[in-house]
């Protein structure tokens, strides 16, 4: 409040009596968090380093899925043929071991000191016959190494924050859709049983069309601003599909939710340890204070990184790749930013999400534009400030590089009028609009002959009136030449050419 009292005191010098007065109006101060500084701008992920952890993602999932189906085909194949103890020589048969880990553990494999007291032949077959615990474990579910290219790759095509990824629920995931249920799982993945075609068949006799568009919707849960946050998608077979990827993991986590604990029975992401000591038992992701700083997830997020050759990132720097993309293909738009990061305010977005690349791009566009109205000036009013090159109805190859004489390098081309002869112009001869605008100018260079000094217009306007005429418009179709007569009278007329 002193400091308030002073501030005051310095508005009001003049006068003693106002100090009152002026400590009332600053009585508000405004909330640290909506009147705090913009972050510092963020570094995120090239394209080839995005392109080279996906790769790396997907060819890590098929691996996965295809050890799953492998193990479970050997299951079956041994399952049969069980009996009730095995040497460690026996187990050398990969079905075998399988199957008895199976029947006896439900695929959860107890750690090793205690594996050795029941089962030492067991024991001792997986370590020194089948490399041990990791090895052997992929063949039935998700593991804490096989589940992070799922993480990874959802993070990529959801864009959510760290904590309500990892801490994604089934029971907020839309897995059917309202009028085909079950059926459109199976026209994605091609498995359709003998009751799935029945069925296929009913729907598609009332008129129902299979390929509808659908869209599998994935809400997760943001404790720190208490609210739900989602994304939608429409299911397809490709590898990173959200929807495709959920059912993966469905099948990955099938033996192990009977085993978890009851918080953890509606989470996504479940795998049990691969380290030989300690608990077996699945769990999700946990911690005390934040989800992503769950030891699991970090250590075998930093091994995944190490397996690849990948530089050091984290699923906040997936979060800010994406916002950087969307900058870039909406060209900047915030509220487009807004929506994707599920922020309930743009400020939000503007102030924590701004990067280094998007910063550039600001600067580019900007310096663009103040290069277009600095021309525009400098021509007075001739070229308009939505063409690159200085004269409508042509494009520039760099028009920062004008060869024509008095031009400076570095700086936007003001030679209105000079495209036609010039080395660097370019032009759409099959667009009626530019044809338009190249009419517009020849009758510019005609009207200018009566009024230009006739040794300048030998000089300059002649030489561009004749490439006009003999370069570009005999380019000019007779249909487009057509039209471009029908807008012409639509277009602004050219100012005087000197």
């Amino acid at each position: 409040m002193e400091l308030a009292q002073n501030k005051a005191a310095e508005y009001d010098d003049d006068n003693e009596e106002n100090v009152n007065t002026a400590q009332a109006r600053i009585v508000n101060f405004p909330s640290p968090r909506t009147d705090r500084a913009p972050s510092r701008p963020k570094a995120v992920l090239t394209d080839l380093q995005i392109s080279q952890i996906l790769n790396d993602c997907r060819v890590e999932i098929e691996t996965t899925m295809d050890l799953l189906d492998r193990g479970q085909s050997m299951i079956d194949e041994a399952t049969p043929y069980l009996k009730a103890s095995y040497t460690r020589k026996e187990f050398r048969h990969l079905p075998t071991l399988l199957a008895v880990i199976e029947r006896d553990y439900g695929g959860i494999l107890p750690p090793y000191r205690e594996m050795l007291k029941k089962n030492r032949s067991l024991a001792h077959a997986i370590w020194l016959e089948h490399g041990g615990r990791a090895e052997v474990l992929k063949y039935f579910g998700a593991t804490n190494d096989t589940i992070v290219p799922f993480v990874l790759t959802l993070a990529f095509r959801t864009f959510f924050n760290p904590t309500p990824l990892l801490d994604l629920r089934q029971s907020l995931c839309s897995s059917q859709h309202w009028l085909w249920g079950d059926l459109c799982w199976e026209i994605l993945s091609g498995e359709l049983s003998d009751e799935g075609q029945r069925e296929l068949q009913r729907k598609v006799d009332c008129g129902q069309d299979p390929a509808t568009a659908r869209r599998e919707v994935l809400m997760a849960y943001k404790g720190r601003s208490s609210s739900i946050v989602s994304r939608s998608f429409r299911p397809s077979d490709d590898w990173d599909n959200p929807a495709k990827l959920l059912r993966q993991l469905a099948q990955l986590t099938r033996r192990w939710r009977p085993y978890v604990p009851p918080e953890d029975a509606d989470h996504v992401f479940i795998s049990v340890p691969l380290a030989a000591q300690g608990t077996a038992r699945p769990r999700a992701y946990w911690s005390t204070n934040c989800i992503s700083n769950d030891i699991k997830w970090t250590y075998s997020l930093k091994k995944f990184r190490e397996r690849h050759n990948h530089p050091k990132y984290s699923l906040q720097t997936f979060r800010i790749t994406g916002t950087d993309l969307i900058y870039e293909m909406t060209d900047g738009d915030t509220e487009a930013a807004r929506a994707v990061l599920n922020h309930k305010n743009a400020d939000t977005t503007r102030n924590a999400y701004q990067t280094n690349s998007n910063n550039k791009r600001d600067g580019d566009r900007l310096a663009a534009m103040t290069g277009r109205r600095t021309r525009f000036a400098e021509t007075g009013g001739h070229s308009r400030n939505d063409y690159v090159a200085c004269t409508p109805g042509f494009g520039c190859a760099d028009p920062y590089d004008s060869p024509i004489l008095g031009q400076r390098k570095g700086r936007l081309c003001t030679a209105f009028g000079r495209c036609p002869a010039c080395p660097m112009s370019l032009a759409a001869t099959t667009n009626a609009r530019s044809v338009a605008y190249m009419l517009r100018l020849e009758a510019a260079f005609v009207d200018a002959a009566s009024k230009v000094d006739m040794s300048r217009y030998n000089f300059t306007i002649g030489p561009e009136l004749q490439a006009l005429k003999s370069e570009w418009l005999p380019r000019v179709s007779d249909g487009v030449l057509a039209t471009a007569r029908q807008i012409l009278p639509s277009l602004p007329t050219f100012p005087n050419i000197e």
